[in-house]
C-alpha cells in the first residue's frame, strides 16, 4: 500500500451532515438529520432502487422516500425510518420530501456541477 493511500485509508470517515426543518409534520416534528452515505452505502441504495425500477411493473419506486430512509437521523443519532416505512413515507406532503432530498443529494455530492469542457474554437476558413 502507498503512502498516500494508508493516509486516507487510515482517517474515519466523518459523515457531513444537514439538518432539515419538516414543519410540515406538525408542530412537533423533529429536526431531521440528513447524513452523507459511505460510497458502499451509495452503491447499495443506488442498486436497489436501480433493481426495484426494473421489477416496478406498476409498483412505484419511490425514489426520493428511499433515499431518505437510508440518510434521516434524529438529532441524538437514532435512525429516523426503517425500509418498511417506505410506502407510508411517500405518501406524506411533496414539500418535506423534496426538502430532505435535496440535503440528501448535497451531503452526498450529488449536486456539485461538472466542470463544462470548453467547445473548441473553430474558425472559418479563410475566404
Amino acid at each position: 500500500m502507498s503512502k498516500a493511500s494508508e493516509a486516507i485509508f487510515s482517517r474515519p470517515f466523518t459523515p457531513k451532515t444537514e439538518t432539515v426543518p419538516t414543519p410540515e409534520w406538525g408542530p412537533e416534528a423533529p429536526m431531521v438529520e440528513i447524513r452523507e452515505l459511505t460510497s458502499e452505502q451509495l452503491e447499495r441504495w443506488e442498486w436497489r432502487t436501480a433493481r426495484r425500477r426494473d421489477s416496478s411493473k406498476g409498483r412505484n419506486v419511490y425514489f426520493r422516500a428511499s433515499a431518505i430512509i437510508e440518510a434521516a437521523f434524529l438529532p441524538g443519532g437514532e435512525k429516523l425510518f426503517i425500509r418498511k416505512d417506505l410506502e407510508r413515507l411517500a405518501k406524506q406532503g411533496g414539500a418535506a420530501i423534496i426538502r430532505l432530498y435535496g440535503a440528501f443529494r448535497r451531503v452526498n455530492g450529488l449536486d456539485e456541477e461538472q466542470p463544462e469542457q470548453e467547445e473548441p474554437e473553430t474558425t472559418p476558413p479563410p475566404a
